[in-house]
């Protein structure tokens, strides 16, 4: 009996569930908000600063609904959660008033940590 189909086969099949767990797009949008949040750091204290952060809201709560949706990835949904809530302090901060360029490159730094860890966690699954 030739065993080399059987063991191609087998190759396949485990190669695609480790597969199964990466998602290219997901990690392709996060490191577009990882752009976001270097490109807000700059803008600290310009008024362009505002458009980056709604831009970067919109990003961060569409990844969140991803995450918390999507089932067996308990890390990566904490730290979507944990992002989202950066984030939106940020936001809602500057809803209020504008902040100084302190808080302002201390809130995008801490976004930014968040973004790097959820992207090497998503490079490791």
């Amino acid at each position: 009996m030739n065993r080399k189909p059987i063991i191609i086969i087998l190759a396949l099949l485990l190669s695609a569930c480790v597969n199964l767990q990466f998602d290219s797009l997901e990690y392709d949008r996060y490191i577009s908000i990882k752009q976001l949040s270097d490109q807000g750091s700059l803008l600290c204290g310009e008024p362009e600063v505002i458009g980056v952060i709604k831009q970067l809201s919109q990003e961060v709560n569409h990844q969140y609904i991803y995450a918390v949706n999507r089932e067996a990835r308990p890390q990566v949904n904490e730290a979507a959660t944990n992002l989202k809530v950066i984030v939106d302090g940020l936001y809602n901060r500057y809803k209020k008033e504008t902040p100084s360029k302190t808080y302002c490159r201390e809130k995008f730094k801490n976004i930014s940590l968040g973004v790097d860890t959820i992207i090497r966690t998503l490079g490791r699954l």
